[in-house]
């Protein structure tokens, strides 16, 4: 009877841990660190033939922040403005910080 017992007490307890595991955290929104690069890269000075579309590859650090790790562009006064704007720069959306890297495009209107 006693055995019955530990093994129901060691199931219950396996059955709790494996849910707090598995619990998530929400994002307060999915597009609010989007919206919030956009801002960081508006208004630009840059002198352009044509609009840009690039890729840019980038990870958030534990003290969110967003680490710039490529840009798919070949301008380098593009490249260099988006590094300067967006490199170590604090967000302020929760982010879930389970993704490595992260690829979002840019568009850089002329």
């Amino acid at each position: 009877m006693k055995r019955i017992h530990v093994l129901m007490l060691m199931f219950l307890f396996c059955i709790g841990s494996v849910l707090t595991v598995n619990a998530k955290t929400v994002t307060e929104d999915p597009n609010a660190v989007k919206v919030e690069i956009q801002e960081l890269l508006k208004d630009h000075n840059l002198e352009l033939e044509e609009d840009i579309v690039t890729r840019v590859l980038f990870m958030v650090n534990d003290d969110k922040e967003l680490v710039v790790l490529f840009i798919d562009c070949k301008n380098e006064n593009v490249k260099a403005y988006i590094r300067s704007r967006l490199n170590y720069k604090k967000i302020k959306s929760s982010m879930d910080t389970d993704f490595d890297k992260i690829v979002i495009p840019v568009k850089i209107k002329a």
